[in-house]
């Protein structure tokens, strides 16, 4: 955003703060050569007439407030586009806020004396009529010589007149009275319980309703009192205590009914303080002084992070550590307690994130588990809970690649493509080696092929002889053969038959092909030894490719292709005719003597695997489906999460849960979040 250098007669130096409703600029006067700040609406605001109405009647009212500790409202105006701003006091010095958060060591009696500024500042403001309705530490600023002056008066009663139409947010989640929590009319003593809750963080150091999230605090306003124990006791006690407790009632009958009131309980606590016979305690040294206060804190804070970590609240715990150790950096002792509180937090958000993995996993998403162990990996790529998660996501992964390259084998003995068979058999095996289909599966088609390849020498191809005599047809094989495939390695080694090719009768029953005429026979080959025959197992395929056996072959146990791989499963094809041997395909050509032949057998009537069902169409959920909306949300959590984006993803979760309290995803993701 582009920042103006001149609005009106006043000279932009820097930005000194922005907000929701506009932005603070430290400007110079350069007419009277004086330093000012100067707050200017923004664009979308100031293009709305009823607001800009609004806002100049109401920074004219804040403007005619002269008192001590409220900052003077000098000139309000529009600049050249219409964006209206108001020039105002200009105070060195530091925010309430900021004292708070610092935890400057300040003395009870300092404290009372800024509870009370306000109690006078903001009396005089209702007197005139005007609520502040947004009073907090950030718009208290604070002068060196220790004089209160509230701030933005102009903006937050703009912000009091109704805006909720605009959907502007109200106050601050912490210091809001319970009446504007619950959207009711909010009056003087709204301020009043401000004035309670910013006294109760001055003097106990926390405020007085702190919870883990902005539902929980506004929960805990509206129903529930502040711990009194945390309020320290000093000479100021009870009288000081009972007097923010009062300021600080959920009801506004049960507070003081004016700011007037409370100054008067709390101007009569002091002259009692006073009036007390003061302890005479010696003059110390300075550094001695602040040495042993720093020690105090010291041993404070360890009590609290042990308590902390006691509780399970490791947040807590690590930003106390932090704290201590902005005292002291040199600290052995807190450097390792928050390292390993640091250490801890991630092991359980590795820990929650493994769960969770794994629970997709057996629900079958892997491709979620995969982003969630990318997002432990990014945390803790050390972890031994994530390196098993890895672990298990890499043997899935390698199971499914041996399946997939062993349907791809099985489809290549279908279609007696043995070389790739064997070369999709070897691949599985490289990928998951124990693989026990996989190795049968090479090595019986291995045995074929040394087989086949001993007796290519032997093959003789006789183009020039006379017409080869008629044979007659084949028989069809036998239905107790059905469904089996045989490897026959004892087939005789004199026997000068060719390896015949015949097609079992298919189910409407045409007649099987007849295999083409053999050639006549070639000269005496030299003694050929078969190898003894083995018995094999028998190998189950998904859609059989039928070759009947010579005459009389032995007959061997059957040998098992492995089971179908994956869930996808190919539908077996209808039986075919095989189509007469090329002369390039020495296995069909006529040898002396033939090689073993390969013997397939269909079965008798193939049936069609069942089609897979076709995938559901995507269902868009009408607008009344709440948990399809609540399920959306909650993927796009996740999404945000394994991004690391984790404010989107809570807020994502946070909806989900809101629509459907019983989705899974968004709990576990909260459970995650919470940790971090």
């Amino acid at each position: 955003m582009k920042h103006p250098e001149r609005v009106g007669k006043y000279e932009i130096s820097r930005v000194l703060g922005q907000g929701g409703m506009g932005t603070v600029y430290e400007a110079r006067d350069s007419v009277i050569n004086r330093k000012v700040a100067l707050k200017m609406m923004l664009t979308g605001l100031a293009e709305n007439p009823d607001l800009r109405e609004r806002f100049m009647r109401e920074a004219q009212a804040a403007g005619g407030l002269r008192h001590r500790n409220i900052v003077t409202v000098y000139d309000f105006d529009v600049d050249e586009e219409g964006r209206p701003y108001i020039a105002m006091e200009f105070i060195e010095g530091t925010d309430l806020e900021r004292v708070i958060q610092n935890r400057e060591p300040h003395p009870i009696a300092w404290k009372l004396g800024v509870i009370r500024q306000l109690c006078e500042g903001l009396a005089f403001a209702h007197r005139a009529g005007i609520v502040h309705r947004d009073v907090k530490p950030a718009n208290i600023r604070v002068s060196p010589d220790g004089e209160v002056k509230i701030m933005d008066f102009g903006i937050a009663r703009l912000q009091s007149s109704n805006l909720t139409k605009s959907g502007l947010v109200l106050g601050s989640a912490h210091y809001m009275a319970p009446e504007q929590i619950n959207g009711l009319r909010a009056d003087h003593r709204s301020d009043l319980f401000s004035v309670g809750a910013i006294g109760y963080e001055l003097l106990a150091g926390r405020k007085p309703f702190e919870a883990d999230s902005l539902t929980a605090v506004l929960f805990k306003v509206t129903h529930e009192r502040p711990d009194a124990d945390a309020l320290p006791k000093s000479e100021y006690s009870p009288g000081l205590e009972q007097a923010i407790l009062k300021a600080l009632a959920t009801s506004p009958d049960e507070r003081y009914q004016t700011l007037d009131a409370m100054d008067e309980d709390l101007e009569r606590v002091e002259r009692e303080a006073m009036s007390r016979p003061q302890r005479s305690e010696p003059p110390t040294d300075p550094v001695e002084a602040m040495r042993k206060r720093v020690e105090h804190k010291m041993a404070e804070g360890r009590r609290e992070i042990a308590e902390a970590r006691a509780e399970g609240q490791l947040q807590k715990a690590l930003a106390l550590c932090q704290k201590l150790l902005e005292m002291q950096p040199d600290d052995a002792e807190v450097q390792r307690e928050a390292e390993e509180i640091k250490t801890t937090i991630q092991d359980r958000e590795v820990e929650q994130l493994v769960t969770m993995a794994d629970s997709y996993l057996a629900e079958g998403d892997r491709a979620l588990a995969e982003r969630i162990a990318a997002r432990a990996e990014r945390m803790a790529p050390e972890s031994p809970r994530y390196l098993a998660l890895r672990a298990r996501l890499d043997a899935l992964a390698d199971v499914g690649t041996a399946a997939t390259l062993l349907e791809a084998a099985g489809e290549h003995l279908v279609h007696g493509n043995l070389q790739e068979a064997r070369a999709a058999a070897e691949e599985a095996l490289s990928v998951e080696p124990g693989n026990a289909a996989a190795r049968e599966i090479l090595e019986r088609v291995s045995k074929v092929l040394a087989v086949r390849d001993k007796a290519a020498p032997a093959m003789v191809v006789e183009s020039d002889l006379s017409a080869p005599e008629p044979v007659p047809p084949t028989p069809a094989p036998s239905a107790a053969s059905s469904e089996e495939v045989f490897f026959d390695e004892g087939a005789p080694a004199s026997s000068p038959t060719p390896i015949p090719v015949a097609v079992a009768p298919d189910p409407e029953g045409d007649q099987p092909s007849l295999p083409p005429p053999p050639m006549p026979p070639a000269p005496e080959p030299p003694a050929f030894v078969a190898p003894p025959p083995e018995r094999a197992a028998p190998i189950t395929t998904a859609a059989p490719v039928v070759v009947a056996p010579p005459p009389a072959p032995p007959v061997l146990p059957p040998l098992p292709v492995a089971a179908p791989m994956s869930e996808a499963h190919v539908a077996p094809a209808p039986p075919r005719r095989p189509a007469p041997p090329t002369p390039r395909d020495p296995i069909l050509a006529p040898v002396v003597p033939a090689a073993p032949p390969l013997v397939v057998t269909p079965t008798a009537t193939p049936t069609p695997a069942p089609a897979a069902p076709a995938a559901a169409p995507a269902v868009t959920a009408p607008p009344g489906d709440r948990k399809a909306e609540a399920a959306a949300l909650a993927t796009q959590a996740m999404n945000h999460f394994v991004a690391s984006a984790n404010a989107k993803a809570r807020k994502a979760a946070e909806r989900a849960l809101e629509i459907d309290p019983t989705n899974k995803k968004a709990k576990d993701l909260l459970k995650i979040l919470a940790l971090g």
